[in-house]
This record gives C-alpha cells, sequence and structure tokens, in this order.
C-alpha cells in the first residue's frame, strides 16, 4: 500500500506538532464545555475504506477533501451535503487530494510505476495532470495547496533533495528555494500569490519560511 502521510518529508517534526495542537485542542474543549456541548461532528469514511479515510482540507462551502484506503489510496470529495466521490486520475494506480478551493478545484497527486505526479481537478471533474521536469530517475511532484485563482503550490525531487515549485493557472511551473535551503516544503499560497513553508538548512535545522514571492500570472 503506497501513500505517505502527511505529505511531508520531515514527517517527526509534523508529528510532534500536530500532538501539541491536539492536546492544546483537547484542553480548549474541555474549558469551553458550553460552547463545546454546542458544536455538531459527523463521521465518514471513504467508499469501501478499510484502513484510514484522512480528510486533508475543507473550503468556505464546506466540502471535503482528502484520501482513503481500501488497498491502495484513493483521493475523495465529500460534499457539503454529504454525498462522497472517490476519484483518480486517469491511468493512475491510487491517489492522494490534498487541497480544495472555494471555487472546487482541487489538487493532489497520483502515482504508477514510474513515481509520483500532480494533479488539477476542475469543479466538473476534468483532471490536468503535471511533473515538474527534471532528470532525476524517479519522478516526485507533491503538489500541496490551490488558491483561489488556481495556482497550485508544493514541492519535487530532484533525485537529491525537495525543492518548492509554482504550477500556475496558465500552466506555467516555476521553482525555487530560500536561500541557504538544502531541502524546501512550501505548504501553502494565498490569493496573491504569497507561499508560506518550511525548510532545512545545512545544519538540518528546521526554518519556517515566508517568500514575498509572487506567481509568474495571476488569474
Amino acid at each position: 500500500m503506497r501513500v505517505r502521510f502527511g505529505l511531508f518529508p520531515a514527517s517527526s517534526n509534523r508529528f510532534i506538532a500536530s500532538l501539541v495542537t491536539l492536546v492544546l485542542a483537547g484542553v480548549s474543549l474541555l474549558t469551553l464545555s458550553g460552547a463545546a456541548s454546542a458544536q455538531r461532528y459527523v463521521s465518514f469514511d471513504g467508499p469501501g475504506a478499510i484502513y484510514y479515510t484522512f480528510p486533508t482540507s475543507i473550503n468556505q462551502s464546506g466540502q471535503i477533501v482528502g484520501y482513503y484506503s481500501d488497498s491502495t489510496a484513493h483521493s475523495f470529495l465529500r460534499n457539503s451535503d454529504g454525498t462522497i466521490i472517490s476519484f483518480d486520475p486517469p491511468n493512475s494506480t491510487g491517489s492522494v487530494a490534498s487541497s480544495i478551493n472555494n471555487a472546487g478545484e482541487i489538487t493532489g497527486y497520483w502515482f504508477d510505476s514510474a513515481g509520483d505526479h500532480g494533479y488539477c481537478r476542475s469543479a466538473a471533474g476534468d483532471f490536468t495532470t503535471f511533473d515538474v521536469p527534471t532528470t532525476a530517475q524517479e519522478v516526485r511532484t507533491i503538489p500541496y495547496w490551490i488558491n483561489a485563482g488556481g495556482s497550485i503550490v508544493g514541492y519535487y525531487s530532484d533525485g537529491v533533495t525537495f525543492h518548492g515549485f509554482v504550477y500556475d493557472s496558465s500552466g506555467n511551473i516555476t521553482t525555487f528555494d530560500p536561500p541557504g535551503s538544502t531541502l524546501t516544503v512550501p505548504e501553502s499560497i494565498n490569493q496573491s500569490g504569497f507561499i508560506s513553508g518550511g525548510y532545512y538548512d545545512s545544519a538540518s535545522l528546521l526554518h519556517g519560511s515566508y517568500s514575498l514571492r509572487r506567481e509568474v500570472t495571476q488569474s
């Protein structure tokens, strides 16, 4: 079963941060017991899910995307009315949905024998697939976030380490690394094209970064 939980190479750092977040959230819920009692929780699973269902993103209208496993990973879209659509890009052996914008456009990655490839799924269900060009033997293009204009940020491997990329709404790909980075993992892009993420330096220290670099084109 092939899937990379958390979509982040330095999984231990994110795991620790997630535990801290969960603990703080639990304390808040216990403290605000009155507010907690008014909350409504809805549980769901992907169609035929066996091992897990992992939501990754929600938009303003309440659409949720993520991935689940029935033996391999599949992307899913849960609409605000509770209907769940399972999907994978054509010719894939599985996929992971990582982000959805308010227009209902979804990004993520799919895999086959050659490696991991990026995709964008329109609100109508049409797919555009892409790879960041490299000379690496195994392709690894991992989209992480899509903004309101349809620009996608993520990371890719050159066979040695990870670098950041932006895939804009016209299909242009621009790669980047913060100064001093030996491994770059962008995690979010806003409507203006500003990018946030993390990177490692030569001392293997993890830093947060906020890039003032804008998209090549904006919608």
